[in-house]
């Protein structure tokens, strides 16, 4: 698990751009300073879609993947502009037998509840 604390960062799929491995679980903690949520913005976006099982980026309650889950993507679509109203966020990619893809790259920036669009 890779753990990510300021005001902003960025974070990837392992061997970002190339295709993320099959049979694994990715996980990132990001926290922001307190009385901030969180702002990701993803540049690309494409997970494997196509199997019996897709592949799926989970946002959970921070904490752990055992809280409740947040927001979910499965698809290649890159998201809109993702508001997380905490101050930390968990989030998985956990992946199936069938091969990759390429992945995401995203970024992230703590803002003021005020900031929101």
């Amino acid at each position: 698990m890779q753990e990510l604390q300021g005001m902003a960062g960025n974070f990837s799929s392992p061997q970002f751009p190339s295709a993320y491995q099959s049979n694994a679980i990715m996980e990132w903690k990001i926290k922001v300073p307190r009385g901030n949520i969180i702002k990701f913005n993803f540049s690309l976006f494409s997970l494997l879609h196509d199997s019996y099982d897709p592949h799926c980026l989970l946002f959970y309650d921070y904490g752990s993947r055992c809280s409740k889950v947040l927001y979910t993507y499965c698809d290649s679509k890159i998201p809109n502009p993702l508001y997380v109203h905490k101050e930390g966020v968990w989030i998985a990619l956990q992946t199936d037998d069938v091969g990759g893809a390429p992945g995401f790259f995203a970024q992230f920036e703590a803002v003021r509840p005020d900031q929101c669009e």
